[in-house]
């Protein structure tokens, strides 16, 4: 269990770096709740398609579809606090400024 975890993780992290947009959904979904792709679209920056980006997140678990509707999935949740917790002890060390 722990080597596909390793591997999701592994993965969403290398498709955080090749598709900055991804954290960018990730964070906008957190934030404000479920959106339309036409929302989502409408939103964000990005290099690829919304559909082939939303699948991606999906295929690592951070984000669902339900009817029209993308939402973040509590593991989606979980990493974003995860990473923001990271800036502000970061923040807190003076090791970035923000």
């Amino acid at each position: 269990m722990e080597e596909i975890n390793s591997r999701l993780i592994e993965g969403l992290a290398e498709l955080l770096v090749k598709e900055p947009s991804s954290l960018e959904v990730m964070l906008m979904l957190t934030d404000e709740g479920p959106k339309t792709i036409e929302e989502i679209s409408n939103e964000i920056i990005y290099d690829t398609t919304v559909t082939d980006l939303l699948n991606k997140l999906k295929r690592f678990k951070v984000v669902g579809f339900i009817n029209n509707l993308i939402y973040i999935t509590s593991y989606g949740q979980y990493i974003v606090k995860k990473m923001r917790n990271s800036v502000k002890e970061k923040q807190k060390g003076g090791l970035i400024y923000g």
